[in-house]
């Protein structure tokens, strides 16, 4: 059995040099691609569903399939009621978790926020485009 060549750190993770240029310093660097979307869902039982995705109308056929997250399992996905772009996959990440964080109120407010992109995404599906929600939150 060959030895792995890689480098690791202190932490374990692999392919970091001593001069700190490795993978861990990616975000740092402006050329890191900022691709990532949040996005909240309205659901068939009246929940919200936050994720991240590079690929939204990829995610949202996966959700409708039942592929997606295990989420979607017991329930369908009825309306993308948000989304922000412009995101790496930390910051994407972050911002997911603090808008998991928000009660259900605070998310149905998000929907109606300024930065929101939803009316601007033109490749969202049709039947799965943010619609008047009055009620649905």
């Amino acid at each position: 059995m060959k030895a792995d060549r890689r480098s690791f750190d202190h932490s374990g993770r692999a392919g970091h040099d001593a001069a700190g240029t490795g993978p861990a310093n990616r975000k740092e660097d402006q050329s890191f691609p900022m691709n990532w979307q949040v996005y909240i869902i309205h659901c068939s039982d009246n929940s919200l569903y936050t994720g991240i995705t590079t690929d939204l109308t990829r995610r949202l056929r996966q959700h409708a399939a039942g592929r997606g997250a295990k989420y979607f399992r017991g329930r369908r996905p009825e309306k993308v009621l948000y989304l922000e772009t412009g995101h790496t996959r930390s910051t994407a990440s972050r911002r997911e978790a603090e808008i998991k964080g928000l009660t259900h109120a605070d998310k149905c407010l998000l929907a109606g926020a300024e930065q929101n992109e939803v009316v601007n995404a033109e490749e969202i599906p049709a039947g799965l485009l943010k619609m008047p929600f009055f009620g649905v939150c």
